[in-house]
């Protein structure tokens, strides 16, 4: 009988991650590279069939039971409690107000007629005493509005509307009335139209309980100085989040978004996607997600430091569960919706995917070649190949996740040495040199970054002298017809004598930082896979030496504008990059500590592992021995 064959075992780690584990024992690759401690649960129970469980309970003797009729004649009757019942629904105890407020209070009455809808220009809304007209408490909290009314015929020019909300009847509940001694014949109504005045709101569901607070709940309301609590409450929402998703979403809004809209003007990362995430599960987890991931990933000082400025430290509560709990409830979503065939073109899908992407990106560390979870990545592929077409024809928020996407595909496959695996085909539009924005020319110069990758990389087209001629030709244009913004405003290069290695280059928008920044990685690209260069012969050894020194400029010149312009942390990203795949080829003592610094500030400030690059670097350079 075949013996048979032992079941995967995969750790916790993995398992979160929903990444393949090899089961090694006592620690799996993953963890050895991550750091992590590989943690494996026990073994599972396995339940048989049958069953040998016992009914072994024994009850007393004078045990009790339910007596029941055995010709099925039992009778069951209904008591009605309702009358008992209602009336500890129904009565609600009075506010207790003094005399002297109500008094107060009910001194000043406004009637507000209705403004037809349309009404443009400047108009004003009648009110006198009459006792048939609304009143309106007064209370400390509106006594400046209603003071400002005098009696009498009173005008009151109110804020300006763009919405419609037509006239809805009556106003006032029987409890307000009740509260505030109010007739209960009393009514105002709420128009508004395009370019019309604010009117008092009308009767509805809501309204009824906006009004439905006596005076001294609206008393209670202390952030109220201009307008009516009337007013205000019309526009008031219960909150949409506690206050651990709260702080979050303001984290990402406030420190994430930046990474994500170096290259768009209408910054729709800042500005739509915490406002589509309201309706949309998995992009509000994978947000959630990647904010609690990014800000436990910082040192602890100044994590604290983040989070007193939004909360109390005790309501959040941070770490690796808590952004894996995120995660999971985005893959779940996504796995949920990935049947529906509408789903691959809803564009907040879409930008959900760009950001679980860079929640992958921070949970693994750079040095993990071919190991990265790539789930994130999967799906961008897909989303971009089903939208890429409709996201240049439009802008929006489906262009803004398009473009981010792919950066980060750049990124992978030049960390990877890997061909650039979303089609280029849909980008002949932007292959242009003419006039246009910055940020159209920082994605044209992505685009050439990815024909490197392609050149350099691809199985399927061989490497040609022709190709790499028409690669060079492109960059020594671009010197030449650049626009004036994408030279740096200040530069100095770097005083050897006083141990400077690093150039300074400051620049004044996100886009000329990338668009330099992937340049240089193409040019370090074009520099290695240089099919002029001689591979034996007398001439082998200088030209090789002539490489890694070019090589080693460029790598110094991207640290040197992540240095330079700290207020855009991707220029860190970046740098990284760089030194992780040309870092060896630094020998200079002076050189590899200011490469090292980098990594360190990237790890320290903007929450990126890289401390398995500064450990691997050290020993690359020998450090260990020292």
């Amino acid at each position: 009988m075949p013996m048979m064959q032992s079941r995967p075992d995969p750790c916790q780690n993995c398992r979160n991650h929903h990444s393949r584990c090899d089961s090694i024992k006592p620690k799996c690759l993953r963890c050895q590279r991550s750091g992590r401690e590989c943690v494996r649960r026990s073994s599972r129970l396995r339940f048989r069939h049958g069953s040998s469980a016992r009914y072994d309970h024994e009850f007393s003797k004078d045990q009790v039971w339910l007596s029941s009729s055995n010709n099925g004649s039992a009778t069951y009757e209904y008591i009605d409690e309702t009358p008992h019942l209602a009336p500890s629904y129904t009565q609600s105890p009075v506010p207790v107000c003094s005399p002297e407020l109500n008094d107060h209070r009910r001194n000043v009455s406004l009637s507000i007629p209705t403004v037809p809808i349309g009404t443009t220009g400047t108009e004003s809304v009648a009110a006198s005493s009459d006792p048939t007209h609304s009143e309106i408490p007064k209370s400390p909290l509106n006594q400046d509005f209603i003071d400002s009314v005098p009696t009498g015929n009173r005008n009151i020019e109110l804020p300006q509307s763009t919405t419609g909300y037509q006239s809805l009847g009556p106003l006032h509940s029987p409890r307000f009335s009740r509260d505030c001694g109010i007739s209960p014949s009393t009514s105002a109504s709420y128009d508004a139209g395009a370019g019309s005045h604010w009117n008092f709101l009308a009767s509805s569901d809501n309204a009824r309980q906006l009004m439905s607070r006596s005076p001294c709940d609206i008393q209670e309301e202390s952030s109220w100085s201009i307008c009516p609590p009337l007013l205000i409450r019309q526009h008031t929402v219960r909150p949409r989040f506690d206050i651990q998703e709260a702080c979050l979403m303001k984290y990402f809004v406030e420190n994430l978004a930046k990474w994500f809209d170096l290259c768009d003007p209408k910054r729709h990362f800042t500005n739509t996607v915490p406002q589509r995430a309201f309706s949309c599960p998995p992009l509000l987890n994978a947000v959630l997600a990647t904010s609690a991931r990014h800000l436990s990933t910082l040192p602890r000082n100044h994590q604290n430091s983040i989070i007193a400025k939004f909360c109390h430290p005790r309501f959040l509560k941070l770490g690796e569960e808590t952004s894996l709990q995120y995660h999971n409830k985005c893959i779940a979503h996504l796995r949920s919706l990935s049947e529906d065939p509408n789903s691959i073109m809803n564009e907040d899908l879409f930008a959900a995917v760009v950001v679980l992407r860079f929640y992958e990106e921070i949970d693994a560390p750079l040095i993990s070649l071919g190991f990265a979870n790539e789930t994130g990545l999967r799906g961008l592929q897909v989303f971009i190949e089903a939208q890429a077409t409709s996201a240049l024809s439009s802008p929006g928020l489906r262009q803004a996740a398009f473009w981010v996407g792919f950066r980060q595909e750049i990124l992978m496959a030049f960390l990877q040495q890997r061909s650039f695996r979303l089609p280029l085909g849909i980008c002949d539009s932007y292959r242009s040199w003419d006039p246009a924005p910055d940020h159209v020319w920082a994605n044209r110069l992505m685009i050439f970054c990815a024909d490197v990758l392609q050149y350099c990389f691809s199985s399927y087209h061989p490497r040609s002298t022709a190709q790499y001629e028409e690669l060079i030709n492109f960059h020594t244009r671009w010197l030449e017809l650049r626009p004036r913004s994408f030279s740096p405003i200040y530069y100095r290069e770097p005083d050897r004598r006083k141990g400077e290695v690093l150039p300074e280059a400051w620049y004044l928008a996100d886009c000329h930082i990338v668009g330099i920044q992937n340049m240089d990685l193409a040019m370090i690209l074009l520099t290695v896979y240089n099919p002029n260069m001689p591979r034996l012969g007398l001439g082998q050894q200088d030209a090789a030496r002539s490489m890694d020194e070019k090589i080693k400029a460029i790598v110094l010149e991207i640290c040197g504008i992540a240095m330079s312009n700290r207020q855009s942390p991707p220029a860190f990203l970046t740098a990284t990059l760089a030194i992780t795949m040309c870092g060896d080829r630094f020998t200079d003592l002076v050189e590899q500590q200011a490469l090292l610094n980098v990594l360190i500030e990237t790890d320290r400030d903007n929450a990126w592992p890289t401390a398995a690059m500064q450990k691997k670097l050290r020993e690359t350079w020998g450090w260990e021995r020292r």
